[in-house]
């Protein structure tokens, strides 16, 4: 695992079991060091390997603030009070029948209504009959819609009162509401009350929400989305159909007040529903205000075409053209003028509703009006709240604004957006990094909107390319378009254009494509070692990534050449021919983050592909490792590509292995860095490990391998025992020596390399000052590396071999972890690692065998000593330990603990709990409560240790005993804490025990009883010695939720016994005198036998005093109008014309939350 969190990809938060060794099959390459189960502290300050980019710190998602909302015209707040036309007043009297009636028949200009072009096609026509409900025919007979609403037209005009009730009554029917409202509510000298009393009495008093209907407008399956497509269909045939005197007035019609009632509801589905009605009626009016621009356009043509006639009859023509010009003009004012009510009494107070999807539809049907009418729609004072909307808590809102944005800017809108864009640019474009990745996604495709209109300067276009290298999949597709519509078909496109021209040769684009993306990769990961995420994404653009022949043949140029690549460039080249072998080759893919380790899994793609692609790598790998032997960083993906190879495809006869063994062999007995001996290491473990045609000719070249690392130890191995210090040349040897035993059994081979590393590793705990702290990780790996090898090999193990070899290495690692010689810090923790690495081991094999292998306890002993060391005290600090594996997989990252030494030691523990199975109580009651009492972790991390712990306490004769124990313990150490004022640590370990005791669920609960029964017994035994322990009741008070009432009734005869036995007088209630510390205690008491006689009175868990009941809060009760159920906040409406008081009302700002009288609280 990587240990660098923001560069590396973390697939999982939590804390995983250790790895179960067993099933693993051999060869083991994800052992020291690079094994699951131990951890490489031996690389110095190597660099760690980068696959993607992890996301950074979080973008923030707070309020915008007061510069964020500030209107683009001046100093509007995006408040109730924001409101530019005043709206009309709600009163439920009917219109007055002196309205204007204007003649829209005015001739043929009028053009076909844009409004029927959004008609969707209802198939065949329905019967209907005037009993039919409109949401009957909503939901069973939607060819039916548009003869119901000219039904309900003519009844409006015969009985407007019973017309409005019926849509009413319909809009809260789909709401859920099905009582609906009686006649009354609807009479024209019903002035006594507004309408909003009459939808907030009948919310209070009906079941809502909860029926079929209700469930539609939210549902997801395919029933619910055709009933919303349906209901949106009637309200826009409702104004399609409209008596073009009523249109014109629609917002003064009788149902829009009961509309604007339901909007602002403190009933969510009945906001969602009228909400919904509302901005439906709004884009049909667009479409109706469209056909009269249209009219009016053409009008205007015909009557400059009659002017410029003379004749008779023509005057009389100009006098008519003239006023059906002014007819058209003052129906467009007045469905701009209904446009606006619309607007001022639905999107102003719902773009800021408590529910995200109403906040959504608001941003969307903004950005629809806005594409639609731009002529009105097309100003600051609209815009801004999709402005506002990218600093939404919700995704869907945020994602919502962005695309409003991006087609705005596809509908050549740039230049009547320049003020816009200056001030929401930057947002736009930071909400590339948003923490929900659909978010990012369409905040990259809008980015490529505004970059094809030229919007964005060269620093930002660098931004968005470097979006390539993001962990998640799909923003790097999105990332990967962004860079083909830009830099390929734009910047390339062009840069070869000019080339060509100049070039007297002919230049092949391919060619010259690859380079411009090796060039650009390079730029924005270039110190990414892993580029197969990157090239996952671009190679949908981009096929000749896969054309490995035009790879190798660019990456074997000549350096010479003027548009040569540079030695950088080249680098990143090889990692991309890796990268895109990775994919063909059917190999795993790193998107997952974590370092590829060991022996590459072999691929089982067969495909003509694969082959191919391993034939054409083969026959040009030789000529590439000659060309880049002496550059480490190229020779190392070109290393990895041999891991990868598929061997089987070869034929004895060819003699490419051969050569490419020969050269790897040479390769590896060069190579000092650490990086690419393990990539050395893992190709070396394909040719030995797999089975094909040429694999005699090849060991022979292997084994001279292993002899000259025999060779090299023995070296260093008589120079320590000359005390001599172990030279660079040594070191190097010992280096090479422990990652090659990390992918080969080099033991088996070469059976001197472990006599000679066991016979270092016995110097190293005699004198620390022989060896460097790399070089003392590098041999306690080795050491573990032989056990792995022999105990899963496969074969029938030698049990004394394998003895001997633990005794000692055993031996030594406690020595080192006493620090008696000196040894640094690192030393001492890789010594635990492997103690707790050896119990994995051993303990796993005895599980499956079920053979008698116990270790001494000695060793983890000193393990937790070494882990308490570091847990309690500030030894942790300083300790710089290098790239390498962790011993529990995907092991999650602490920013409380960047080296991961507090963690590795907690796991180490546990490692311990759970395989050392021949030890007394009391030392795996120590190391449990090592771990559970100090954490300088993060307390995730924490919950996780404790839920291993007692995982792996289960199988204990006594849970009970064993967790009581433990928690005596901890309580012990703090009390010690106490008495010696360590201030600093009282809180967390005090913390540490609460959450212990919490979380502990002992199996059953008579385990539980006897738990608290022996615990009191234990608090009571010191009650004369100023009642210290009888603290302890509290602690034990937090287990008492898991006994019954008779379990209870158990524990406190038991405490009575204890009580009268110890002459212990108890006052009967928690009252009276405090005096002195026995007194204090005696309150402990008190109040614990308090609990059980609550529980053994009141039933298991429960109490014998009655609850009252809730308060049932009242609409005024709740913030902003709002509900206990999560419809909060929803009583923000339009003030002018509603009889209700607003003054006290809460004023919801945009993130969500509520102010009144200048306090801030959640809505």
């Amino acid at each position: 695992q990587n240990l660098e969190g923001q560069n590396s990809l973390w697939c999982s938060q939590t804390l995983p079991p250790p790895p179960l060794l067993s099933s693993l099959s051999p060869p083991f390459h994800l052992f020291p060091p690079h094994t699951k189960l131990s951890v490489e502290r031996t690389m110095g300050d190597t660099e760690p390997r980068r696959t993607a980019r992890a996301r950074n710190a979080p973008v923030s998602y707070k309020e915008p603030g007061e510069l964020a909302v500030r209107s683009l015209e001046g100093s509007e707040t995006p408040s109730d009070v924001n409101i530019v036309t005043p709206v009309k007043p709600r009163t439920p009297a009917s219109v007055s029948s002196q309205k204007r009636r204007l003649d829209l028949d005015g001739g043929s200009a009028a053009g076909t209504p844009s409004s029927q072009k959004r008609k969707r096609d209802s198939g065949p026509v329905t019967s209907f009959t005037a009993d039919d409900s409109l949401l009957g025919i909503i939901r069973t007979k939607p060819s039916a819609i548009s003869m119901a609403v000219k039904q309900w037209w003519d009844d409006y005009h015969k009985n407007s009162a019973a017309a409005v009730r019926k849509l009413t009554n319909m809009v809260l029917q789909v709401a859920g509401i099905s009582n609906g409202l009686p006649p009354h509510c609807f009479a024209e000298e019903d002035d006594e009350r507004d309408v909003d009393d009459y939808i907030r009495q009948l919310v209070e008093t009906s079941a809502a929400g909860e029926n079929e209907m209700a469930m539609h407008m939210t549902g997801s399956n395919k029933q619910s989305k055709k009933f919303r497509e349906n209901f949106s269909d009637f309200w826009d045939k409702f104004v399609a159909h409209a008596p073009e005197s009523e249109l014109i007035s629609l917002h003064d019609n009788p149902f829009c007040p009961w509309l604007h009632a339901m909007s602002t509801s403190q009933l969510m589905i009945l906001r969602l529903v009228a909400v919904v009605a509302g901005l439906e009626i709004m884009l049909a009016l667009v479409g109706k205000a469209n056909d009269s621009l249209d009219a009016m356009n053409t009008l205007e043509r015909l009557y400059d075409a009659a002017k410029s006639k003379k004749g008779k009859g023509e005057a009389e023509k100009l006098t008519r053209l003239q006023e059906q010009l002014e007819s058209k003009k003052e129906i467009r004012a007045h469905v701009e003028e209904t446009l606006s009510s619309f607007f001022n009494s639905i999107i102003v107070h719902r773009h800021r509703d408590t529910s995200p999807e109403i906040r959504t539809k608001s941003i969307q049907a903004i950005g629809s009006l806005v594409l639609q009418y731009k002529s009105k729609f097309l100003e600051n004072s609209y815009l801004k709240y999709i402005g506002w909307a990218l600093y939404d808590k919700h995704q869907d809102v945020r994602s919502a604004a962005l695309s409003a944005i991006g087609n705005m800017y596809e509908d050549g809108l740039a230049n009547e957006l320049e003020m816009f864009t200056s001030r929401f640019k930057d947002r736009v474009l930071q909400m590339r990094l948003d923490k929900d990745k659909s978010v990012s996604v369409t905040a990259v495709e809008t980015a490529l909107s505004m970059a094809q209109k030229e919007l964005l300067d060269a620093e930002q276009i660098e931004e968005m390319y470097a979006m390539i290298t993001e962990s998640d999949l799909d923003i790097r597709h999105a990332a990967a378009g962004f860079i083909q519509s830009t830099y390929v078909e734009q910047d390339l496109e062009k840069a070869f254009d000019q080339a060509s021209k100049k070039s007297k040769k002919a230049i092949n684009k391919e060619v010259f494509l690859l380079k411009g993306m090796v060039e650009l990769l390079n730029a924005v990961a270039g110190d990414f070692e892993e580029l197969q995420p990157m090239v996952d994404a671009l190679l949908p653009h981009m096929e000749y990534l896969q054309d490995f022949a035009l790879l190798c043949d660019v990456l074997a140029e000549d350096d010479s050449g003027d548009d040569t690549l540079n030695t950088s460039c080249k680098t990143t080249l090889a990692n991309m021919i890796l990268g895109s072998f990775t994919m063909v080759s059917g190999h795993d893919s790193v998107d997952d983050g974590t370092q590829r380790q060991g022996k590459a899994k072999k691929a089982t793609s067969s495909s003509a592909a694969c082959k191919a692609a391993c034939l054409t790598l083969a026959q040009r790998m030789p000529g590439l490792l000659r060309k880049f032997a002496t550059d480490p960083k190229t020779l190392t993906p070109l290393i990895e590509i041999l891991q990868r190879l598929v061997l089987t495809f070869f034929s004895s006869n060819d003699k490419t292995l051969k050569e490419i063994a020969d050269l790897l062999v040479d390769v590896t007995r060069k190579a000092q860095e650490a990086t690419l001996l393990k990539a050395c290491a893992g190709a070396l473990a394909n040719f030995a490990d797999t089975d094909y045609s040429s694999k005699s000719a090849v060991k022979g070249k292997l084994n001279s391998l292993y002899d000259s690392l025999a060779k090299e130890l023995k070296k260093a191995s008589e120079a320590c025992t000359k005390g001599q210090k172990l030279n660079a040349v040594m070191v190097l040897s010992v280096r090479r020596a422990c990652i090659l035993s990390g992918y080969l059994d080099v033991f088996a081979q070469e059976p001197l390399i472990k006599d000679h590393a066991m016979s270092m590793l016995g110097k190293l705990a005699e004198d620390a000052n022989l060896f460097s702290s790399e070089c003392g990780c590098l041999l306690l790996n080795m050491g573990l590396a032989f056990l792995i090898w022999r105990m899963e090999s496969g074969d029938e193990p030698d049990i004394p071999d394998i003895v001997e070899a633990r005794g000692a290495l055993l031996e030594h690692s406690d020595e080192i972890m006493r620090s008696s010689n000196g040894h640094p810090m690192p030393i001492r923790v890789q010594a635990m690692v492997t103690v707790a690495d050896a119990a994995h081991l051993f303990g796993r094999y005895m599980e499956s065998k079920d053979t008698d292998l116990e270790m001494s306890p000695s060793a983890l002993q000193q393990l937790g000593e070494l882990a308490r060391e570091i847990l309690a005290t500030k030894k942790r600090e300083g300790v710089v330990l290098s790239d390498g594996t962790l011993n529990l997989p995907n092991f999650p990252h602490d920013d409380q603990d960047e080296d991961t030494v507090s963690r590795l030691a907690a796991a180490s523990v546990l490692k311990g709990i759970s395989y050392y199975t021949d030890c007394d109580n009391d030392l795996l009651v120590e190391l449990l409560t090592t771990i559970t009492l100090y954490r300088p972790f993060a307390n995730s991390f924490h919950t996780q240790a404790l839920k291993l712990a007692a995982e792996g306490v289960r199988a204990a004769e006594d849970e009970s005993q064993f967790w009581l124990l433990a928690h005596r313990q901890m309580f012990t150490h703090i009390s010690e804490a106490v008495s010696s004022k360590q201030k600093s640590a009282i809180l967390d370990m005090t913390m540490a025990l609460t959450d212990s005791v919490t979380s502990l669920k002992l199996s059953g609960g008579d385990a539980t009883k006897q738990y608290l029964s022996k615990g009191l017994v234990w608090a009571l035994e010191d009650v004369t010695k100023h009642g210290h322990r009888l603290g302890f009741l509290d602690a034990l008070g937090l287990q008492m939720k898991n006994v019954s009432a008779s379990q209870a009734g158990e524990i406190l005869s038991k405490l009575e016994e204890v009580c009268t036995k110890k002459k212990i007088e108890l006052p009967d209630d928690e009252g009276g005198e405090e005096a002195g510390d026995e007194k204090g205690g005696i309150q402990n008491l008190v109040k614990f036998r308090r609990k059980l006689r609550d529980i053994s009175e009141g039933g298991a868990g429960g109490s014998r005093r009655e609850r009252p009941p809730p308060r049932q809060r009242s609409i005024e009760d709740t913030p902003g109008g709002g509900s206990n159920d999560g419809d909060e906040g929803a009583a923000s409406s339009s003030k002018a014309g509603s009889k209700r008081k607003m003054s006290d009302a809460p004023e919801e700002s945009e993130d969500g939350w509520s102010t009144a009288s200048g306090k801030r609280k959640k809505s």
